[in-house]
């Protein structure tokens, strides 16, 4: 027998309109009302699987007023249900503020099972899902994207993220400069006709995306990033992060291997002459001491010479 709840919570799909559960069906039938984040939006729905129950308005600009209006309705016996746009209900979606009221009123409450592209992108990316974080949209500020990336880092696990179609770029851009070549995978448009799951290192990402032009909502992937590459990278930032662009040019060009893979060549010249792993060495030793995660760096690009 099912469970008798007064609001239920229900995720509804994120690009293919059948992908909903029979049970999410049945409770939006049955429901007296169903608050969504746009009436337009989710009639489409309702009308796809025949459904006729009332559609109010609920999102991030009426929620607050709309909170005591949906508690009334419980309290007067109606079968109350809440669904966003696409997905699940409360994650980046409008749910958390009446979910909270819910639960200090001690209201019975049901959360169903369904669609959610956070899910759907982690299980397709084909990384490490044993362990994950799912850290919502990404900041649109460089300052805080710095931080809310830089806590990521320390994680050590396998991160989700939501980005716009018109800021991946940018953002991918920025990963590169702070944790270099890692592997990621973008997965756009799930579950509907032109769904893609591209997987790479980022400077393959970014050319392909530069290229082709970005379009669709997107879920972005990056793949666990090891111990030793946390350690080479907070190295990095620590030694060089503050330091302004004109100094980091400064500083590689008074390298070893700068030099000798210039030499003879004016200052005008373009050359073509690739740098010495060995000088590269000899230029890691002045950073920092010589030990067992510089050697593990150095076997990684052991056929750099060869590229």
């Amino acid at each position: 027998m099912d469970r008798i709840s007064n609001i239920y919570f229900v995720p509804t799909p994120i690009g293919n309109m059948k992908d909903i559960t029979l049970r999410a069906l049945e409770v939006l039938e049955k429901s007296d009302i169903i608050y969504c984040e746009d009436t337009r939006n989710s009639l489409n729905l309702l009308k796809f699987h025949n459904i006729n129950t009332k559609l109010v308005s609920y999102h991030k600009f009426n929620e607050s007023e709309r909170v005591e209006e949906i508690i009334n309705n419980i309290e007067d016996g109606k079968i109350v249900s809440v669904i966003s746009d696409a997905g699940m209900p409360i994650i980046n979606d409008p749910g958390f503020v009446i979910l909270q009221e819910v639960i200090k009123r001690d209201i019975s409450y049901e959360i169903l099972p369904g669609a959610c592209a956070l899910i759907n992108g982690i299980c397709g990316s084909g990384f490490d899902a044993t362990s994950f974080v799912y850290m919502g949209f990404v900041p649109k500020t460089d300052s805080e994207r710095k931080k809310y990336f830089q806590s990521f880092k320390n994680m050590k696990v396998t991160g989700i993220f939501y980005e716009s179609p018109h800021r991946l770029l940018k953002t991918l851009k920025y990963l590169y400069s702070l944790f270099g070549n890692i592997n990621i995978c973008v997965c756009r448009e799930l579950t509907k006709l032109f769904e893609e799951y591209k997987r790479g290192c980022l400077e393959e990402i970014i050319s392909y995306y530069s290229e082709k032009g970005v379009k669709g909502e997107i879920v972005l992937i990056i793949e666990k990033i090891s111990d030793e590459a946390v350690y080479i990278i907070s190295n990095v930032i620590a030694q060089y992060g503050e330091l302004a662009s004109w100094k980091l040019s400064k500083l590689s060009h008074d390298e070893i291997s700068w030099k000798n893979a210039r030499k003879g060549l004016s200052v005008c010249d373009n050359g073509d002459n690739k740098l010495s792993l060995e000088d590269i060495e000899e230029d890691a030793k002045k950073v920092r001491p010589y030990d067992h995660i510089w050697d593990m760096y150095l076997d990684e690009f052991e056929d750099y010479e060869d590229l």
